[in-house]
């Protein structure tokens, strides 16, 4: 093979591995997260007692954040493993990130104050950071935290005087204040939501005198509803509200400032006043953003409209037993194989998850650290051949017959991929992909397009997670052990616009899965075309 082309598909595949690997907020992570918040909680309590020995005293404030920290900390790690949500995670973010660098500041000390101690408080925070080799979160990540929330109220039509309230279908966390509901409303807008932040907005501003105390300016919510206002084409509504706000502040600059841009714009503006949007109003929507929203809400309700076409029991020639599958589409051909693993097996699998997450960078040591895109995903390479991962040679052996796809290399020719293990945390939105590559382009060029996908449930999940085809109109549950199969090609080996898919936000829980990609050329003569 060409050097060039090689070159040119070694660089391919880091980038892509570069996009998917990602931080916050994925159960692997937060746990991390957990684990060292509670570490240097407990180095704190030990160097305050050492201090107060010494006479030095710490302010009421510091001691009570300790005690509110280690109380959040205990029933975040109560909760991750089977009810994770949303809600928890926005909360030990905002935590980590705001409370955290003020406790900080308050623990710091002037190097040039003759009585600083030699080591103070910030140095206790910032020295477990570093000897815990944990990526601290940042603002993005309370960003997109607060984005998950909004994408779970939206994507499952929730009540959103619930989520205010802290509850999430059987899961419940403590209301959401006012500055955090300002929070959600400004990311929302921030990442072009504003749809979803006009409703938030206008629920803290109906409500903003019952929610209590709050940091941000009474002036600074109306100009930002004002502004999200003026970009759906509200621009009378705009005004009317800057205006109103004015009679009780009439020497707020900043808002008759504003109110005079958007002024200047109303005559060139010839947009109809809107009519409040409806909880019904499609128009922000398209057409396949409908159709997914619409089957993993019908996943919710129980009403999976999956079609059963076949369901039979495949006997395993060098593995004991049968195993169940169930056909629920011909075209393109998607299979529920069930009991693939066992819970021993997955749980082992779920262990290698570090080693997965993490050699991708002890590969690149140059790369110092990696940017995230999405942090609501975690995600690795997991291959047969690495010593570390001494189950997977058997799973793939056993998908082989289960499937009769080729998997391991022939003539030198790759088969399929190496399996992909992501660890995805509650609120993120897949947007609907295809697997296989565009015609013209492979990124192995002896073996082929991605023929087939295969994807092990490695977890189960409470609430959401489902996998939806929306052309297919078709949503497939998922079940820990299990794997669904579907083609990505046509017959004649060009990719099928019907294999597009995606899955649903989790709501409650964390979803582990693992994904192999099965290509095209060594599958000759593996499965037999079927009879037109």
């Amino acid at each position: 093979m060409n050097f060039s082309k090689v070159l040119v598909v070694f660089i391919n595949s880091y980038w892509i591995q570069l996009g998917l690997c990602k931080f916050y907020s994925s159960s692997f992570e937060i746990s991390k997260l957990l684990e060292t918040e509670n570490k240097i909680l407990q180095k704190l309590n030990v160097y305050f007692e050492r201090q107060e020995k010494k006479g030095v005293t710490f302010d009421n404030n510091v001691k009570k954040f300790v005690n509110y920290a280690e109380i959040e900390n205990n029933h975040t790690r109560e909760i991750i493993s089977t009810t994770e949500n949303p809600l928890a995670v926005f909360y030990l973010l905002s935590r980590a990130v705001n409370k955290w660098s003020e406790l900080t500041k308050n623990l710091s000390c002037n190097e040039e104050h003759e009585e600083c101690p030699i080591l103070t408080g910030a140095d206790i925070i910032n020295v477990n950071k570093r000897r815990e080799a944990s990526e601290w979160p940042t603002e993005a990540e309370v960003k997109e935290a607060a984005k998950a929330i909004v994408n779970v109220w939206t994507v499952y039509d929730l009540d959103l005087e619930n989520i205010i309230n802290g509850i999430l279908e059987e899961v419940t966390e403590r209301p959401l204040l006012a500055d955090e509901i300002f929070a959600i409303a400004n990311a929302a807008r921030d990442s072009g939501m504003t749809y979803e932040a006009i409703t938030w907005y206008e629920y803290l501003l109906h409500r903003l005198e019952s929610t209590g105390s709050y940091t941000f300016k009474t002036s600074s919510l109306y100009r930002r509803l004002a502004l999200t206002y003026k970009e759906n084409g509200m621009l009378s509504r705009a005004i009317e509200l800057l205006q109103n706000y004015l009679k009780i502040d009439s020497g707020d600059t900043s808002v008759a400032r504003d109110l005079d841009f958007l002024k200047q714009g109303s005559s060139k503006d010839n947009v109809k006043e809107l009519v409040r949007f409806a909880a019904n109003d499609t128009s922000r929507l398209t057409r396949s953003r409908q159709k997914f929203e619409e089957l993993c809400r019908s996943s919710m309700k129980g009403t999976n409209n999956s079609r059963h076409l076949h369901c039979s029991l495949f006997p395993l020639y060098n593995w004991y037993g049968q195993v169940k599958v169930e056909t629920i589409s011909k075209r393109p051909e998607i299979q529920i194989l069930y009991d693939v693993l066992s819970l021993n097996e997955t749980d082992k699998i779920i262990s290698y998850g570090e080693k997965a997450f993490t050699q991708f960078y002890q590969m690149f040591p140059f790369k110092t650290k990696p940017t995230a895109l999405d942090h609501r995903l975690k995600s690795g390479p997991m291959c047969e051949w690495n010593p570390h991962y001494p189950l997977m040679i058997n799973l793939t052996r056993r998908l082989e017959q289960m499937t009769r796809y080729h998997m391991f290399p022939a003539s030198d020719v790759t088969s399929s991929e190496c399996y992909t293990m992501t660890n995805e945390g509650p609120g993120l939105i897949h947007n609907p992909v295809l697997d296989s590559w565009p015609k013209g382009h492979h990124t192995y060029p002896f073996a082929g397009n991605r023929l087939a996908t295969i994807m092990l449930q490695l977890s189960d999940v409470k609430y959401g997670g489902s996998v939806v085809f929306p052309k297919l109109n078709l949503t497939v549950p998922v079940h820990k052990g299990s794997a669904v199969v579907w083609r990505n090609l046509k017959e004649d080996g060009t990719p099928s616009a019907r294999a597009l898919h995606s899955s649903c936000p989790v709501m409650i829980g964390s979803r582990w899965a693992l994904y192999k990609h099965i290509l095209y050329n060594n599958q000759v003569f593996r499965r037999p075309c079927e009879a037109k």
